[in-house]
């Protein structure tokens, strides 16, 4: 928000080359390698003094890209492979989409819940889900720390001895490779909801980070209003919708 009765100064190492200036209605560019600016006899001059706080800027990696669909193994080896990918690039954040291991279960949106195509496909899900620990979640976590980044992944998640209890799920990450918790998503929606269970309060909430606080909320659970104001309550500098 911009009041027009006051200048806005913007410094160049949060706004890169251009550095815009508001003034009474109009914009400026500054020349390079001026910080601040202030009006003198109502013209700008520069002050070469830096104004305010300094704060670091953060690489991020938002992946778009799509699972080996319905292979555990091969979609966690192709997520280790963008993660390390990201962080050769210098991203410090690596945020994957919903049920990147080993799918979604979009089929629901296609066929029918009970025919047989579903009932196969969400057998093979259930197969491919990730227990968190895991190997997979080991595999991830190698990756993190090979691209010093924290990584936040979707997974369908099973419960460890069962046959059938799964959730729709964020796996969080550390840059030392640690596995920092997981989330998952209170209310299924639509098709999530014949096979996914809802999840437990106990796993919502920010995460700490050398950035500050850190969160994720999974689809439809970014238009919640009430989870959302809890995660903004809660101070979160960075978060990733998958």
């Amino acid at each position: 928000m911009v009041n027009n009765s006051s200048p806005l100064l913007i410094a160049p190492w949060a706004c890169g080359n251009i550095r815009a200036h508001k003034i009474l209605g109009m914009r400026h560019r500054c020349p390079p390698g001026v910080e601040a600016w202030e009006q003198t006899a109502g013209r700008l001059q520069p002050t070469g003094l830096r104004m305010g706080d300094v704060y670091p800027v953060v690489k991020v990696a938002a992946v778009q890209a799509a699972s080996i669909f319905l292979d555990r193994e091969g979609s966690t080896e192709k997520a280790c492979r963008l993660i390390r990918e990201a962080g050769q690039n210098g991203a410090r954040v690596i945020g994957f989409p919903e049920g990147f291991i080993p799918a979604h279960p979009v089929w629901y949106h296609h066929h029918s819940a009970t025919g047989a195509l579903s009932n196969r496909l969400a057998i093979d899900l259930f197969k491919n889900s990730v227990e968190i620990p895991g190997p997979e979640v080991d595999a991830l976590c190698a990756a993190a720390r090979d691209a010093d980044a924290y990584v936040v992944i979707g997974a369908c998640e099973k419960m460890p001895n069962t046959t059938g209890t799964m959730f729709n799920s964020q796996i969080y990450i550390a840059p030392n490779g640690t596995l920092i918790g997981k989330h998952q998503k209170i209310m299924p929606t639509v098709g999530e909801r014949l096979v996914h269970m809802g999840g437990f309060g106990d796993t919502f909430g920010a995460f700490q980070t050398e950035f500050g606080p850190m969160s994720g909320l999974i689809c439809g659970e970014n238009s919640n209003p009430l989870a959302v104001f809890a995660i903004t309550a809660e101070g979160t500098r960075i978060h990733v919708m998958s």
